[in-house]
Formats: structure tokens, C-alpha cells, sequence
């Protein structure tokens, strides 16, 4: 998955900004923002699907000579071994995330935006109980 795409998921999906706070970010209207989070999901399902179904195709084994058998074996089992299992997307991105780092200039963006952002009001039940009565 491309470095853009996958930024866009952790913004939209970790970090939980809207389309147009998201666009305010990298420089792009909402809409393409939209428009390239559709593709990178669909771009991320098919990956995810694609590792999760893995079947051997039976015919092809029957075909191959034993070495290239043991050949093919071997491979599949260095797959596997470097392949790591998410038990949903949302670990996916969570390991992606602390494992990406996020260029610097996206970093300050990020930063500068979030900062602007008002605070929310405590709930009114906060506000009638002084908010640090649980």
C-alpha cells in the first residue's frame, strides 16, 4: 500500500479527523480526500483478503517435480513466517502506525492543526458535579 494511502487511513482511522480536517492537512480538497480513501480501503481490503485466502492450487502441485515442490514449500513457509496475523484491520493500522514514521512536514501539519482545534465542553453532568466528582 502506498506511503499516501496509508497515511490517509491512520488519519481517518486512528487519529479520527473528518474529510475536511484531513484535507486541510495534505493539501487537498475533501471530496479528493473522499475519493482516495475509497480507493485506498478497497486497496487495503484486497490485501488483506488476499493474505487471509491464501489456497494452494491443487492441480499445479500434482504438475510439479518434487524439488520444485520443496522448493515451492520452503517459500510459503518464509511467507508465513514473515507475515504477520491481524485479528482485524484496526490492529493492522495500530501496528502500522507505531511502526511508519510519519514524515516531519505531515508531523507539523498534524501538530499546528490539532492544536487549533477547540476544546470540547465536559459533559453536563461534569459541569453540575464540578468534573472530578466521578
Amino acid at each position: 500500500m502506498s506511503d499516501e494511502y496509508r497515511l490517509l487511513l491512520l488519519l481517518v482511522a486512528d487519529e479520527e479527523l473528518s474529510y475536511e480536517q484531513v484535507g486541510a492537512l495534505v493539501g487537498q480538497s475533501p471530496d479528493a480526500v473522499r475519493g482516495k480513501l475509497h480507493r485506498a480501503r478497497k486497496n487495503f481490503c484486497r490485501s488483506f483478503c488476499e493474505n487471509r485466502l491464501r489456497r494452494p492450487n491443487m492441480k499445479q502441485q500434482t504438475k510439479l517435480s518434487e524439488q520444485q515442490q520443496q522448493q515451492q514449500a520452503a517459500e510459503q513457509q518464509t511467507q508465513q513466517q514473515s507475515a504477520r496475523e491481524f485479528a482485524n484491520a484496526e490492529e493492522m493500522l495500530r501496528y502500522d502506525a507505531a511502526h511508519t514514521p510519519v514524515p516531519p512536514v505531515i508531523a507539523q501539519r498534524l501538530q499546528k492543526s490539532t492544536s487549533e482545534l477547540p476544546q470540547p465542553k465536559l459533559a453536563w453532568w461534569k459541569r453540575w458535579w464540578g468534573g472530578n466528582n466521578p
